[in-house]
């Protein structure tokens, strides 16, 4: 059976890194909203709980901020919970395995910027008439 998932996504509050009580492990518990293709719903976003570990979780609250994006790749983990009125329900999230930043507002406008002036001196180039040089001598 394989369990894995990619999502990217930004975060919808500035990670937070908290210790485990028994043997005071990182974790940073998050949120990500995911864009979704609102042509076929009036939902524009799914958001989804990822958790980091460890090494991962401080890089994580350490890097990151409200709004940044992220790619996740990890598998999904369900963990059983009993209300304070006795009803059990679990909670689906993600356990993140590696990651990776995702695009930056300002790596967005990098590209758009480089592609704006690429196609502007690919297009002046192309414009330009060939010009004989004084000495070639024409046909």
């Amino acid at each position: 059976m394989l369990n894995f998932i990619v999502i990217q996504g930004n975060f919808v509050s500035d990670p937070v890194i908290t210790t485990t009580k028994k043997k005071g492990v990182s974790v940073v518990n998050a949120r990500l909203a995911c864009k979704r293709d609102t042509r076929r719903t009036k939902r524009d976003a799914d958001f989804f709980r990822v958790t980091f570990w460890g090494a991962q979780a401080e890089y994580v609250a350490k890097t990151f901020k409200k709004g940044d994006n992220i790619t996740v790749e990890g598998r999904l983990e369900e963990t059983p919970h009993t209300s304070k009125d006795g009803h059990t329900f679990s909670i689906i999230e993600i356990r993140a395995l590696h990651i990776r930043p995702g695009v930056t507002n300002e790596m967005r406008k990098l590209i758009r910027d480089s592609h704006h002036t690429s196609e502007e001196s690919h297009t002046d180039e192309d414009s330009q008439e060939p010009t004989a040089s004084p000495n070639s001598k024409s046909a």
